[in-house]
Order: structure tokens, then C-alpha cells, then sequence
């Protein structure tokens, strides 16, 4: 079975940064966009993942339709996000925080990696 430890990882540091955020600022709206903002940039990260996963598998076909799908998870997610900010569901900052959570743990595992090799 596939280690999931980036995501457990990534999950944690996003709800320590939510319950912080919670016991900072007092206010769900903060917490719940540090969480949401969290589970879609790891939702993306992913998607992402998978999308280059299968066109290094694949060489034999053309670029046109891994770049359609690339194009379409980026469709999809800018609705998403464009979705929670209009309807205001959750705090824009709040969310920003938590989709770059991922960002971080990417790169603390890529410094991991560097460091085994």
C-alpha cells in the first residue's frame, strides 16, 4: 500500500494552523479557511501528481492532451476558489494560508529528499 505521509503531514499542519487561528482571532471563518484552503491545495497537489505521473508513464502519446487536462484542473480549481471568495464562505487570507501550507510541506519533503541522496 502507497504511503500517504505528505498528506497526513500536510493535514496536521493545516489544522494546527487552524486551531491557532481559531484561538488567535476568535472567529470559525478563519479556522474553516485555513482548512479549506488546506484540503484543496492538497486536493491540487495531487491532481497535479497525477496529471505528471501519467504523461512520464505515457510518452508515446502527444503533449495536447495532458496539457488539456493540466488546463481543466486549473479551470476547476480557479472556480472553486472563485466560488468560496464570492460567496464569501471563507476569509481570502485565511484561505491563502492554508493552500500554501502545502506549499511548505512540499518543500520541507523536498529537503528531505535532497538530504537522503
Amino acid at each position: 500500500m502507497k504511503t500517504r505521509s505528505f498528506e497526513i503531514v500536510s493535514l496536521a499542519l493545516v489544522a494546527g494552523t487552524a486551531a491557532a487561528s481559531w484561538l488567535i482571532f476568535g472567529s470559525h471563518k478563519m479556522a474553516t479557511g485555513v482548512l479549506t484552503g488546506g484540503v484543496v491545495g492538497i486536493a491540487n497537489f495531487n491532481w497535479l501528481g497525477r496529471i505528471v505521473r501519467n504523461a512520464r508513464q505515457e510518452k508515446a502519446t502527444g503533449a495536447a492532451g495532458y496539457v488539456f487536462r493540466y488546463l481543466f484542473k486549473l479551470t476547476i480549481m480557479a472556480i472553486i476558489i472563485a466560488v468560496l471568495f464570492r460567496s464569501r464562505m471563507v476569509d481570502p487570507i485565511a484561505f491563502i494560508t492554508g493552500f500554501t501550507l502545502t506549499v511548505v510541506t512540499v518543500s520541507v519533503f523536498g529537503a528531505e529528499l535532497i538530504n537522503r541522496s
